[in-house]
This record gives C-alpha cells, structure tokens and sequence, in this order.
C-alpha cells in the first residue's frame, strides 16, 4: 500500500533553522515525532509513505526509529527542494516489502 501524509513543518529543535517559524523545543520536536510515527502505524504501515514539509534526513533518521514504527523496517529517502522555508519532500520505504 501507499499513503501520503503532510506532517506539517516537521523541523528538528538544532539550528540552523531554515523557516522563519519558530524553532521548536526539544520536547515538541520529539512529541512531533512520535505523534508522526503514530499516524504512520494507524495507517497499516503502508509499504510507502510519501511525506510533505520535512526539514532534513536526519529527522527521517529519528522518525523510523520511534517504537511505533521500528519494527517495520522503513528505509527514509529525502528530494531536496528549493522552497524558501527549508521543507522537502520524503519516502519511507519498507525495505521489507518493497523490490
């Protein structure tokens, strides 16, 4: 299956920041990642999940980590944009699944 999911500014709580929102506290970045993973796992866990509004890899490296979604084995890939607020797209793949 595959699902698309816009997750809204996903901006990690380190500098630099590239929006001119404002930059998220350490416990909202990680609220924001397990509410994220949460909605990935009540949607089945789709074999591919496209994602909106992403600042970085290094997010996608936490996100696939979180507990809710671990298990499924996503591969995070990230499309550098060219927006002025710094957000890019992203694939998780379950490697598990996908070929």
């Amino acid at each position: 299956s595959v699902a698309t999911f816009n997750v809204e500014n996903l901006f990690d709580s380190s500098d630099p920041h590239p929006s001119d929102l404002p930059l998220p506290s350490r416990s909202q970045y990680e609220l924001d990642l397990t509410k994220t993973a949460s909605a990935i796992q009540a949607m089945g866990a789709p074999t591919i999940v496209g994602l909106q509004e992403v600042e970085n890899i290094g997010i996608l490296g936490k996100l696939v980590q979180q507990d809710s979604i671990s298990g499924f084995n996503y591969q995070p890939f990230l499309v550098e944009g060219t927006d002025s607020r710094g957000i890019d797209v992203a694939y998780l793949v379950r490697a598990d699944q996908a070929s």
